[in-house]
């Protein structure tokens, strides 16, 4: 389009310029008037017509972190009550779907005997056949056990004893349906009925394993709140509650108290006023995750703390900054608030003095992975590649592992590119990665 009127305009202009006459001159300069406001008018449609054009329209919308009304009530079924706590959420203006107390399925609740359940947990009994009435009346049948269609309960040595004497003694005496032989009148050997097992007797499986999820969020929330109320007192958590050779164990090693708060990127000075947290329901295989929002004044700060459980109790892993991520994938950069970045990516001198391997990784790393990574590769470096005997240059070594590290992390990044940003040769970092490789034991769920 632009081709074709410069092309016209250009006719115009030298047709101008070959004329004398001056009314010829006036009309050729109203018609270049006129081609150039058609040119604009034109361009401009061409333009509305090609123009791209984008429609958002969502489909799925996760509530992250919303404010919420707890409503504790009782459930009444005649004179006994049952108490139940609703979530009221002022953003949607609506109740929160209603959770079965014990198994975490959020089905329609009924109030039954003993207890409220949802219709999984509270199933009802399937009625009982009367045999006194459905029995066939047969005269002269013998009411052994082997003639009786019902299960029957494993008996002792006591009542096997019991039933041979009775059985021997009447033996071919035909039984009435009273239950005494037709004979002499004594009792006949009967079948004794299966006991009906009262609905919370026998709990099944997945109602055991909602009871066990519930029960494992609710150590996780109260395990955060606990640590944090310590962290907010300016005490160190136990040491004894913390797992060995883990990345918050490498925390407290570089910052002392305020390691956690350096973790998630609070400033020097703040102080934690109010926290919230949430556990997770857990992921076989998977450390349990617990996340929340520790707020400074207004300023919040999301964090996620991940754990497991040990026979003396619940022990802390590793404490990250931002909402958690797939499996043991560390936040990416975009993905924090603003300002965190700032503090987890800067390049800083490290707060202790390192071996060289740690200053190279901290030196190299920290500006690209942010802290995390940081702490991640220190541990791995401190748990077990300070026993090692690697023969090589500790900018190898650092290139190595960060790269074993980082593919364990979700950061993918190749051993070359690795070796390139340490300013070491590829070849060596690849070996000396093969040898760390056997003695660390990374895996995805303990990238460390």
């Amino acid at each position: 389009m632009d081709a074709y009127y410069d092309k016209a305009l250009a006719t115009i202009r030298r047709r101008r310029a070959a004329t004398d006459d001056d009314e010829r001159r006036a009309l050729l300069d109203t018609q270049a008037e006129a081609t150039q406001l058609e040119r604009q008018r034109r361009c401009q449609e061409v333009e509305d017509t090609h123009r791209m054009r984008l429609e958002l329209q969502p489909f799925r919308l996760h509530v992250v972190m919303v404010p919420a009304l707890r409503l504790p009530v009782h459930v009444r079924r005649g004179a006994t009550t049952f108490p139940l706590e609703l979530v009221w959420l002022p953003a949607t203006r609506s109740f929160a779907p209603v959770i079965c107390p014990h198994c975490g399925r959020e089905q329609e609740l009924i109030a039954g005997r003993k207890r409220l359940g949802c219709t999984h947990c509270l199933p009802r009994p399937a009625p009982t056949l009367n045999r006194d009435i459905d029995a066939p009346q047969q005269a002269g049948r013998s009411t052994d056990p082997s003639h009786v269609d019902a299960p029957r309960p494993p008996r002792d040595a006591t009542d096997t004893s019991h039933a041979d004497a009775s059985s021997s003694a009447g033996q071919g005496a035909p039984a009435s349906r009273n239950g005494r032989s037709a004979t002499d009148g004594r009792p006949a050997v009967t079948a004794t009925p299966p006991r009906r097992r009262s609905p919370g007797a026998a709990a099944s499986p997945r109602a055991a394993a909602g009871r066990s999820v519930a029960r494992i969020q609710e150590v996780g929330t109260r395990l955060a709140l606990k640590f944090w109320d310590e962290v907010a007192q300016g005490r160190r958590w136990h040491r004894r509650r913390v797992a060995d050779d883990s990345p918050l164990t490498t925390l407290h090693r570089l910052y002392g108290k305020q390691a956690p708060l350096v973790a998630i990127g609070v400033p020097a000075g703040a102080t934690p006023e109010t926290i919230q947290a949430f556990a997770q329901a857990p992921e076989p295989g998977l450390p349990y995750v617990t996340h929340g929002e520790l707020r400074t004044g207004p300023t919040g700060w999301t964090f996620t703390l991940r754990w497991e459980s040990t026979p003396s109790g619940p022990a802390l892993l590793e404490l990250l900054p931002g909402l958690p991520t797939l499996d043991g994938h560390l936040p990416a950069h975009w993905s924090l608030d603003p300002g965190i970045p700032e503090r987890l990516f800067g390049a800083t001198s490290p707060p202790i003095d390192l071996d060289p391997v740690a200053d190279a990784l901290w030196r190299i790393e920290r500006p690209r992975g942010g802290l995390p990574l940081v702490v991640r590769c220190l541990t791995a470096w401190w748990r077990s590649g300070e026993q090692l005997d690697v023969d090589a240059d500790p900018a190898v070594v650092a290139a190595a592992l960060a790269s074993l590290v980082e593919n364990r992390s979700g950061l993918r990044r190749s051993r070359a590119q690795a070796a390139k940003d340490h300013g070491v040769g590829a070849e060596e970092v690849s070996a000396t990665a093969r040898l760390l490789q056997r003695h660390p034991a990374l895996s995805t769920e303990r990238p460390w």
